[in-house]
């Protein structure tokens, strides 16, 4: 920094400022102009750069400002310290080198030291907790054979682990309003009782007048099972038991143990009560009843006969007659 600081003052203009008993008079001014002229010759400036105030007044030069021939003296002095500082630093790099290698073996020797007392001071106390815990194992067992046999055997009690019995969780189906039950205006020329099933809206009406009917939500038969056409309801039963055909057992094996009738019940599949149709004195096999899965109801889900809900079956029953009417269409 002292060098080109004093080399800034070599390129500063000639001034009227001189060195007095060895100190400097005169303004401070450490600037480098674009042009400076010395000697008579024109030589390029570095541009404006002032230089630090606190740094010229610590090599004397603080309130002053020195001339040319001055400050070519005081970089030559500058300089010659410098290079030789400069040459005692390159010599000295081994001598530094060995310092601080010898510095971070002593750090080594010093941290290897403190891991060894350190795992020292750890077995020796593991080793005493070891000792002490097997001299109390053995108080211990003595102690316990002594009462042991001193006292009486006591009988080992036999534990009966009661099995929780969960409650079936009943499901609760939602019918949608359009298949609940509900009187609607209904115009047919059948006469009134007679049961009419439209298989295309998945609705059962039961005809109050010419006019007006209660309209039932059903399930019909799906595809490749539906029926259609007229019959007579010519037996009602409650809680009926389930024969299954023997079609159906041959396509679903499963059901053979219900080859002679299922008992009647919340799992029989034809609910709280069946309508058994008839033409004339032939069984057509066909049924409108009840059902053990209410979700089927608006969909084409049977093997042919007519779903309804619980309820609404157990209602109907009471409603028709021997002889009602039945039309499916």
């Amino acid at each position: 920094m002292l060098v080109g600081i004093c080399a800034g003052m070599v390129f500063s203009g000639p001034t009227s400022a001189k060195a007095v008993d060895g100190e400097w008079s005169g303004p401070v001014d450490f600037s480098v102009y674009s042009e400076v002229e010395t000697d008579g010759s024109v030589v390029p400036g570095l541009g404006d750069a002032m230089v630090d105030a606190v740094v010229a007044k610590s090599i004397g030069l603080g309130g002053v400002r020195p001339i040319a021939s001055d400050a070519i003296r005081l970089v030559e002095v500058l300089s010659s310290s410098r290079r030789a500082a400069l040459q005692r630093h390159w010599e000295n790099r081994h001598e530094r080198r060995a310092k601080r290698r010898a510095n971070r073996a002593k750090k080594r020797a010093e941290f290897a030291k403190r891991r060894a007392l350190r795992s020292k001071s750890r077995r020796s106390a593991r080793k005493k907790t070891t000792v002490n815990d097997t001299r109390k194992a053995a108080v211990k067992k003595r102690v316990v054979t002594k009462k042991r046999v001193v006292t009486k055997k006591r009988k080992k009690s036999k534990r009966v682990r009661v099995a929780s019995v969960r409650k079936p969780v009943k499901k609760v189906v939602k019918i949608p309003e359009l298949y609940q039950r509900t009187e609607v205006d209904y115009v047919s020329a059948e006469p009134a009782g007679t049961l009419i099933v439209e298989t295309s809206t998945r609705h059962l009406y039961r005809v109050v007048d010419d006019k007006t009917a209660i309209r039932y939500g059903v399930a019909v038969g799906r595809e490749g099972f539906a029926w259609s056409g007229e019959a007579n309801v010519e037996r009602k039963v409650e809680w009926p038991t389930w024969t299954p055909p023997k079609e159906m057992i041959a396509r679903s094996p499963k059901l053979k143990k219900w080859a002679k009738g299922q008992p009647g019940g919340p799992t029989n599949p034809l609910g709280a009560a069946a309508l058994y149709l008839f033409q004339g004195e032939k069984d057509t096999l066909y049924r409108i009843h009840g059902t053990n899965a209410p979700s089927s109801i608006g969909h084409a889900a049977s093997s042919g006969c007519i779903r309804m809900l619980n309820k609404d079956i157990q209602e109907l029953y009471t409603q028709v007659t021997h002889g009602t009417k039945v039309i499916v269409r």
